[in-house]
């Protein structure tokens, strides 16, 4: 894969309660969501994820099960302990993160090349000659 960027890092850490599970769960998605762009840019995300980089800062004891994707029967289980670091490539392998008493994790991915489709393909469309130039768009029109 080409290394097109990386996503700006996240801190795991584990959280304090049900309380606070309750407070930080996102809203249900509403169309609103989707307008924005808020889901199609997140299925970017997940198509264009390649290299997972896992910075353990401080762990009391936990594990990560690694696993190849479609082949959930064959389960690799590393141990963590403070100041390991895991490459993974997360476009070929799914992973769990289970973690034992506090621990601080440092996680980023490196990002694939965005798609862009190729003009010259055929199933690119492109605006007939009628269209080009300045239009107008009218949603509505009365009296």
């Amino acid at each position: 894969f080409n290394a097109w960027g990386r996503l700006n890092g996240l801190v795991r850490v584990p959280l304090a309660g049900a309380g606070e599970e309750r407070s930080l769960r996102p809203p249900p998605l509403g169309h609103q969501d989707y307008k924005d762009g808020r889901v199609i840019g997140h299925l970017h995300f997940l198509e264009r994820r390649r290299l997972l980089m896992l910075r353990v800062v401080e762990s009391e004891g936990g594990v990560v099960d690694l696993y190849r994707k479609g082949d959930d029967e064959d389960l690799v289980t590393l141990q963590l302990s403070t100041n390991k670091v895991l490459f993974l490539r997360h476009d070929l392998f799914g992973y769990a993160y289970r973690p034992s008493g506090f621990s601080l994790v440092l996680q980023a991915w490196l990002l694939d090349e965005p798609f862009m489709p190729d003009p010259d393909e055929g199933g690119l469309v492109s605006l007939p000659l009628q269209l080009h130039g300045d239009r107008a768009h009218i949603m509505a029109l009365t009296n």
